[in-house]
């Protein structure tokens, strides 16, 4: 399964021979693949289902390199309101993947979104954003 979060739709099919540079001789040895493939861009997010941990990481892909991380990282933020501690860390790891995403000439940006919606949530974001707080 190949789960594309670029920022153009993909369109290349299913298959993976398109992004393999080949040398036209050597093509017919080259294995083509073709698996299942989706599009984060070409889903809405209504489609993006399952438990907290797998919508938070498919909409963490399709939004990451997007300007509209900052009007969805809350959404995100928000899956995990009645999250269990284990859950919480999940959290940490996509926020952490996010703050490395969006580079240090955001991260200003990224940390003062990430304070103004975890404000409520007391010890454990507090932690979260002390850590990105010393990467920024």
């Amino acid at each position: 399964m190949v789960i594309y979060h670029g920022r153009k739709s993909w369109k290349n099919g299913n298959s993976m021979a398109p992004l393999c540079a080949l040398v036209k001789r050597a093509k017919a040895y080259v294995p083509n693949y073709k698996g299942i493939m989706f599009s984060l861009w070409g889903m809405s997010d209504q489609h993006i289902t399952g438990d907290i941990q797998a919508r938070a990481f498919l909409l963490t892909l399709k939004y990451a390199r997007s300007s509209a991380i900052r009007e969805k990282m809350p959404d995100t933020i928000h899956l995990f309101d009645s999250a269990q501690e284990m859950e919480l860390e999940y959290l940490r790891v996509i926020l952490l993947y996010l703050a490395h995403v969006m580079g240090r000439g955001k991260r200003e940006l990224f940390l003062g979104l990430l304070q103004k919606h975890t404000s409520d949530r007391g010890g454990y974001m507090k932690t979260i954003a002390d850590e990105l707080s010393k990467m920024a």
